[in-house]
């Protein structure tokens, strides 16, 4: 699953976000419990102007690890 993510960070660094995308989902389904690749997801989506599918990810990650990231990220969201 770590290698998903690295790589998902760097096609997002080259906004190759349809490949971000699919990287971060793959880390998801090898390790449920990354939340750095559920947070990473919701940048995809907030990236991509899909503001509802990004703050649902991003309060999927809240729910598991509550930081002051996170709820700025939602807030920026909304």
């Amino acid at each position: 699953a770590e290698p998903c993510v690295d790589l998902g960070g760097r096609r997002i660094i080259k906004k190759n976000l349809e490949a971000a995308e699919k990287c971060f989902s793959q880390s998801l389904v090898l390790a449920p419990d990354r939340t750095e690749a559920l947070e990473a997801l919701g940048k995809v989506y907030l990236a991509k102007e899909d503001w509802s599918t990004a703050i649902k990810a991003w309060e999927s990650c809240l729910a598991r690890q509550d930081t002051p990231s996170l709820r700025n990220q939602i807030a920026l969201a909304y």
